[in-house]
Formats: C-alpha cells, sequence, structure tokens
C-alpha cells in the first residue's frame, strides 16, 4: 500500500505537507522515506533518531 502512487486526491493538496525522516529508522531506509516525501511534494524534515522518533521524542519532533 505504501508503495502505491498517492491517490489523486493527496497529490492535488493545496496545503503545505511536512515529512519527518528519522535518520537511524531500521525499518525504512532514509532514501525510501525521502521517495514518499517527493512523490507528495512534501518539505523533508530530518530528525535524529529510530521508527518511532515522532512518536517516542514528539516534542523534538515538533
Amino acid at each position: 500500500m505504501l508503495l502505491d502512487a498517492p491517490p489523486p486526491a493527496v497529490r492535488k493538496l493545496r496545503c503545505r505537507v511536512s515529512y519527518v525522516i528519522p535518520l537511524n529508522d531500521a525499518l525504512t531506509p532514509v532514501a525510501t522515506q525521502q521517495h514518499f516525501a517527493r512523490r507528495l511534494n512534501a518539505r523533508e524534515i530530518y530528525c535524529p533518531g529510530g521508527h518511532l522518533s515522532p512518536l517516542r521524542q514528539a516534542w523534538d519532533v515538533a
């Protein structure tokens, strides 16, 4: 599902989209996450940590 192209409604979003990319993610490589972000034309935000960094370090990511 994640590897499918985003649906048309998502590709046509008019609001800014940000995509948080943890640099030490053992589950999803950085290059794969960059690919997802770029398909959404999202601003890429890099953070230290692993796959759950956006949850475990939510204050730092926000």
